[in-house]
């Protein structure tokens, strides 16, 4: 009750740094006190006190021994204020009056402590726009702090967070008086030698740097953070996992605090699950001996951006290739005896899927078989699941020889192409994943070459399907982390346009002028707009894998599917209605067709046209957010999703 009351107190007083600037402008200012730790430094745990928490695991998992070292600190420190008689003690007489291990045991828990608040700590981005300004206007700064590290240590953090000028720095355990109690002011006051109403204080604590600082007679402004919480926080995965609170925590402390919807995205959602992967990624490529990685594009050129980010001098080969599923699938028609083996082999999963889409997909030009398909009575537009035997024979008897050669032709152009990339040998390939469709072609069009597919995620085409290819997953398969599956398949296609390289799909091979083997790309999908927010979500993505791996290159967090997914699954699951108002304008590329990922009509248009509906949601890849297009509701769409999966069948 009392915690809450001082919050609810803080939030009514607290400005933001802009207000804080303008009445320091006002007032006419000319000397700054700033709080250090929460104020100038944040630290990227929730609580201090979790430094205790993860320095007590770090000794378990050391020494082997189950010890309380968090509860054993916070008592060494209350029993060195009593013993000692004063009002605050430094780092080396809390460990004086530390018990319950040997003095080996104790100098190295001190060492870590040191080294985790250290590392742990980040500039605060707000306040550091108000130290600037007051760099840059010749405001007289002084630093206050109610901390038991030395000052040398102290001047390393703040250093090393970018704060390298001030005029003077006050520590309570080297002045033995606390900003808490007041006393620290009262010094303070004394050796400044200025008159407390042009001094003024900013802090982020109630009773320590707005309460006592306003009985002294200091001005104090309270700070209030715009970044208080993470857009999208899991609070159900935040509630159980201590390492999802870490990465809450930084992803807080180091987001723009100017990041526009995408960014965001981009930082808090699909950064965490990149780095995640390509962690995995090595580990795997690692354990297996491989020595050639390949990302697939479109989705592989990020999937290799961040992997280069993290492991910049590995010695395994990593190389982009251009492939999709129509280009690596077309050179396999040529074993094709009739139509239902090529529409099996392009994998057709679209009740709508017509005559026209399946000669773009073989690589067919209409205007070659247009008159031959209509004088047979068959329209470009005819829907080709619903052909009549008869009728697939009459189109294969027309396309057939012309499959052969575009396949033939395409079959030696791909070999040609993955040979001059190096594609041989033991080798894996990176990709968002799924069916593993295009491992799968090029596993059958280069025979003997061993592939493993490493994928963020995949999935069977049905529960009973046996898959002929050898991949693993790191976010989910159809065994592991359903609800993370269910919340990124409830809206694949944006999940999957996070990821995409904004250029054309490939739509086959060919030789150039010098010999060499290219690919030929299709017109880019989307717009110029949706291309630049595209961009956007990427470019925060990869600053959020540069960001988190010079952190954690000093303390390693084990990147958990559940942690690094968290933030993902709640943006998705559900979607917000201004995730549906946003990407209403975006389109996506399914099986040769571009579609929109909101509902066309109004649910009362739909009432009176179901076919219609079902059709559409069936053929839809953002289910969820076409049916909170349409219902505006905040439901458990992923659930609803799965359950109405049936009606694909």
């Amino acid at each position: 009750m009392k915690q809450c009351l001082i919050n609810l107190i803080s939030r009514r007083i607290a400005i933001s740094a802009e207000e804080i600037i303008e009445k320091m402008e006002k007032n006419n200012i000319d000397t700054v006190s700033f709080d250090i730790f929460d104020t100038l430094v944040c630290r990227n745990v929730p609580y201090p006190k979790m430094i205790f928490e993860i320095l007590e695991k770090k000794y378990i998992d050391t020494f082997k021994r189950e010890f309380s070292v968090k509860k054993e600190r916070e008592l060494a420190e209350l029993r060195a204020v009593k013993y000692l008689k004063v009002e605050d003690v430094n780092i080396d007489e809390i460990y004086d009056f530390f018990e319950g291990v040997d003095e080996q045991q104790k100098l190295w828990i001190k060492n870590q402590e040191i080294y985790l608040e250290k590392i742990f700590c980040c500039k605060n981005k707000e306040i550091f726009t108000i130290y600037k300004w007051c760099r840059d206007n010749g405001k007289r700064i002084i630093l206050i702090s109610d901390m038991y590290l030395s000052e040398d240590f102290l001047v390393q953090i703040l250093n090393r967070c970018g704060y390298e000028y001030w005029n003077a720095l006050y520590i309570s355990n080297e002045l033995r008086a606390r900003k808490s109690t007041g006393c620290l002011y009262d010094l303070v006051l004394k050796r400044e030698k200025h008159l407390s109403t042009k001094i003024v204080h900013i802090g982020d604590s109630l009773k320590g740097d707005y309460l006592m600082a306003r009985t002294r007679g200091i001005k104090s402004y309270l700070h209030r953070s715009m970044l208080k919480k993470t857009e999208y926080c899991n609070r159900k995965v935040r509630c159980s996992s201590g390492t999802y609170k870490i990465i809450n925590t930084f992803i807080k402390n180091n987001l723009d605090r100017d990041a526009d919807y995408f960014e965001k995205i981009g930082y808090e959602t699909i950064g965490p699950i990149l780095y995640g992967y390509v962690k995995w990624l090595q580990l795997q490529v690692t354990k297996k001996n491989i020595k050639k990685i390949f990302f697939l594009t479109r989705e592989g050129e990020i999937l290799r951006k961040a992997y280069e980010i993290v492991y910049p001098h590995t010695e395994i080969e990593n190389t982009l290739i251009r492939v999709s599923r129509r280009a690596t699938l077309v050179p396999l028609l040529y074993k094709c005896k009739n139509l239902d083996e090529v529409l099996n082999t392009i994998v057709i999963s679209r009740d709508s899927y017509t005559m026209g889409e399946l000669l773009k997909a073989c690589q067919i030009d209409l205007e070659r078989v247009y008159e031959k398909l209509r004088n047979s009575g068959i329209q470009s537009d005819a829907i080709v699941s619903k052909l009549s035997k008869v009728e697939k024979g009459i189109v294969w008897k027309i396309i057939g020889e012309i499959v052969y050669e575009v396949s033939i032709n395409q079959n030696e152009m791909i070999r040609g192409y993955l040979s001059e990339v190096g594609f041989d040998g033991p080798l894996a390939v990176a990709d968002v994943g799924w069916h593993g469709t295009i491992q799968s072609a090029l596993q059958r069009v280069t025979d003997n070459t061993n592939i493993v597919g490493l994928y963020i995620g995949k999935k069977s085409h049905n529960s009973s399907e046996k898959s002929s290819i050898w991949s693993e997953a790191y976010l989910f398969d159809d065994k592991i982390n359903n609800e993370i599956r269910r919340a990124i398949m409830s809206a694949p296609n944006i999940f999957e346009m996070s990821f995409l390289a904004t250029e054309g799909t490939t739509l086959s091979y060919d030789i150039d002028e010098s010999g060499k083997y290219i690919a030929i790309l299709d017109e880019v999908e989307h717009s110029k707009e949706s291309i630049k927010k595209i961009n956007k979500i990427q470019e925060a993505a990869l600053r959020f894998v540069r960001d988190f791996n010079e952190f954690e290159m000093q303390f390693e967090i084990d990147t958990h599917p559940v942690d690094m997914a968290a933030g993902y699954c709640k943006f998705i699951d559900p979607p917000s209605q201004k995730t549906v108002n946003l990407f209403r304008e975006f389109t996506f590329l399914n099986v040769e067709k571009v579609s929109k990922l909101v509902a066309k009509h109004s649910l009362f248009y739909y009432v009176f046209h179901l076919k219609e509906l079902r059709t559409e949601f069936l053929n839809n890849g953002c289910k969820a957010v076409f049916l909170k297009s349409l219902l505006f509701l905040p439901l458990p769409y992923s659930f609803i999703i799965e359950k109405l999966r049936r009606l694909e069948k």
